[in-house]
């Protein structure tokens, strides 16, 4: 592909909080890899608002890229900016030279860790993960922290009444400590604080608590829940003072 050059362009997609949230941590100039891009509109916005050059978009199935490719062209993006393939996760994908950021959002958890796994070539110092997932944000954050990835920062976004965890990771080699609490809330030196990031918190405590009172129905011991519920309600109370003006 030519070099990068920025070309801004006042036509682009409308991002919804989710996805604006993502674009916000892309780095300028860095080329980016968007896993799993269904429509498109994350890569057609970074390349038409400057902030990168070019991108490799990818998905599992040809239908999500042929709408990405409807996407670019009803954006007029230029061809070359753009290579799409078809794609299991990063599988068969090579890491463009420089620095690179690799999206992947609106999955689950654990798939997002699974691609992850799958290849290991995306671990240098060089490659910032940009992570949205849409559930199971435990197991994600279980998985980095256990294989090296450290959590530069964490945010959140509502939409359309539900709110979502965005998370900006780099791999470092090292493993992070972590209480279990942590895996749940996330880590508070990681967190950036809003009012998206308070009722994410809240949302979390709300699901550890149904949790809880299906365990203790059953009969069985909800002490663990009980124990990061705990967890969780201290630190929404400090996210919720941390945000208040």
């Amino acid at each position: 592909m030519p070099p990068f050059c920025i070309c801004i362009m006042e036509n682009s997609p409308e991002l919804g909080a989710r996805l604006a949230e993502v674009f916000k941590l892309v780095r300028r100039g860095a080329a980016v890899i968007d896993v799993g891009s269904d429509h498109g509109y994350l890569p057609a916005s970074l390349i038409l608002r400057g902030v990168c050059g070019s991108c490799i978009v990818t998905d599992v199935n040809a239908a999500p890229l042929e709408r990405a490719r409807r996407t670019f062209a009803e954006y007029n993006v230029d061809t070359w900016r753009v290579d799409f393939r078809l794609a299991d996760g990063l599988c068969g994908v090579e890491l463009p030279l420089g620095n690179a950021d690799i999206c992947i959002c609106g999955m689950g958890g654990e798939l997002i860790a699974l691609i992850l796994e799958k290849r290991r070539f995306a671990r240098g110092r060089e490659v910032h993960f940009i992570l949205q997932p849409m559930t199971r944000e435990w197991a994600l954050r279980r998985f980095l922290w256990d294989n090296g990835f450290e959590t530069e920062a964490e945010c959140a976004a509502e939409e359309k009444g539900k709110v979502y965890c965005v998370m900006s990771v780099y791999f470092t080699g090292r493993s992070v400590e972590y209480a279990d609490g942590e895996l749940f809330c996330g880590k508070r030196s990681a967190r950036r604080a809003s009012a998206a990031f308070t009722k994410y918190l809240d949302k979390t405590a709300r699901s550890l608590e149904k949790k809880s009172e299906g365990i203790k129905k059953g009969g069985g011991d909800a002490a663990y829940f009980d124990k990061i519920i705990e967890w969780a309600r201290r630190e929404l109370s400090f996210e919720t003072n941390r945000s208040e003006p």
